[in-house]
């Protein structure tokens, strides 16, 4: 096995090894804030998950294969989301955006792997997260900043802003639907702005 390889086999397994921890941190969390809303007596909380099934059984490919891929901040926010003016709580809401976008941006990967162009990375940073439950309507709202940079050299090649919200009434319980309208809407604006760059 030539040096190279075995850097490649290194970097593919601390890559895998970071996905698993940052996955562990964010379930203990959610236990922790759970535990904590029991032990201050407050009204018992629901943890309500707006990821869809259909993207836990639907996988894309490994992201290190990918000619574009796809990363989501968090560090800006505090999640689980809460629903203010009730006891809900919204998890995955990034690994929801992270779906969301892959799938919305499909078009532009295919488009870059048939070219065998470069590859890219699209560090997608939740820097706004709300929602609010008042006069029996729910409303989500996400604000995003989006920077573009090619894998190699890790070279800056463009940046954005993308907000999105949704409404609707339902109660907070029943609000995943709402809160991925609302996902849904982020991906589709990064979809068109990334068809309208030249990607060499």
């Amino acid at each position: 096995m030539s040096v190279h390889r075995r850097f490649r086999d290194v970097d593919a397994f601390s890559r895998g090894t970071s996905l698993h921890i940052a996955q562990w941190w964010q379930s203990a969390q959610r236990w922790a804030l759970c535990t904590l809303l029991g032990i201050l007596g407050c009204e018992p909380s629901h943890l309500i998950s707006v990821m869809p099934t259909s993207a836990l059984t639907q996988r894309s490919p490994a992201n290190a294969a990918q000619k574009l891929r796809i990363v989501v901040e968090t560090s800006s926010v505090r999640l689980p989301l809460v629903v203010h003016g009730s006891n809900i709580y919204l998890t995955d809401i990034d690994q929801a955006l992270e779906a969301s976008i892959a799938n919305a941006v499909q078009p532009t990967k295919n488009d870059l792997s048939v070219r065998n162009a470069h590859s890219y990375v699209l560090v997608v940073e939740i820097i706004e997260a709300h929602a609010d439950f008042s006069a029996g309507l729910l409303t989500v709202r996400l604000v995003t900043r989006v920077t573009l940079r090619e894998k190699l050299g890790n070279t800056y090649v463009a940046q954005t802003h993308a907000h999105a919200s949704d409404s609707a009434a339902v109660v907070p319980a029943h609000g995943s639907d709402v809160a991925l309208k609302c996902i849904d809407s982020m991906g589709s604006q990064l979809s068109g702005w990334l068809s309208g760059m030249a990607l060499n």
